[in-house]
């Protein structure tokens, strides 16, 4: 799971209009990613400093998936 440039969460099922929200280790919000469709979504760490990252994933009003993902240097 750790990665260093970019990593894609696969998905079984398509969204169509789908918020990935990306907290740090104490829980403050650090990304929102919106109106995501398909079943690949792609993280590129850009800003995001080596550390241990949670993720939500939701479409509408319905929660879909929360997993920790880990940035290295």
């Amino acid at each position: 799971n750790p990665f260093s440039t970019i990593t894609t969460l696969k998905l079984s099922e398509p969204l169509s209009n789908g918020t990935l929200v990306v907290f740090n280790s104490i829980g403050k919000e650090v990304r929102v990613i919106e109106h995501l469709s398909g079943t690949e979504i792609v993280i590129e760490k850009a800003d995001l400093k080596p550390g241990i990252y949670f993720v939500k994933l939701a479409e509408g009003n319905n929660f879909l998936k929360s997993l920790k993902v880990i940035v290295s240097p």
